[in-house]
């Protein structure tokens, strides 16, 4: 695998309260041609977001301090902070918390037991959209409006 000089790799904020799963994640991402930057709960995020603006952030939902829906609050009102692509990582199989975390602003989610791999896919996926989340829902309303005439 052809490593990138890194000014040139994609910046992830990765908040994730477990030890292991950041580091598993962290490390897997950052084979894969990514800057990751970590942090063990939202607060430290933030924290962060001081002095890194990340292209993307991979936020756990449920962590001490600071959890998942808290961060995406504070972040969503900050004009530099609130369009970056947030990917939520959860254990959590509670629907109603998972849709509060894409009403606050998370794009997608993704469960922890789910295969680094996949995890990845996500992240490529997100990183490569250059729609900004509102304008995208905006075009998929026109898009639905224009097919139901169509019909």
């Amino acid at each position: 695998m052809k490593r990138l000089k890194a000014e040139h790799m994609s910046k992830i904020l990765l908040i994730e309260n477990e030890e292991f799963l950041r580091k598993l994640y962290s490390e897997f991402l950052s084979m894969s041609k990514y800057q990751v930057i970590t942090a063990e709960n939202g607060k430290d995020g933030i924290t962060k977001l001081e002095s890194f603006i990340p292209e993307l952030i991979i936020l756990d939902i449920k962590m001490p301090v600071m959890d998942g829906p808290e961060f995406l609050r504070v972040i969503k009102k900050n004009i530099k902070l609130r369009d970056i692509p947030i990917i939520i990582l959860t254990g959590v199989s509670e629907y109603a918390y998972i849709k509060e975390c894409l009403e606050l602003g998370a794009n997608d989610y993704v469960e922890k037991t789910t295969h680094p791999v996949d995890l990845l896919n996500m992240v490529e996926r997100m990183l490569s959209e250059k729609i900004e989340p509102e304008i995208k829902k905006t075009v998929t309303n026109v898009e639905l409006k224009y097919d139901a005439e169509k019909i």
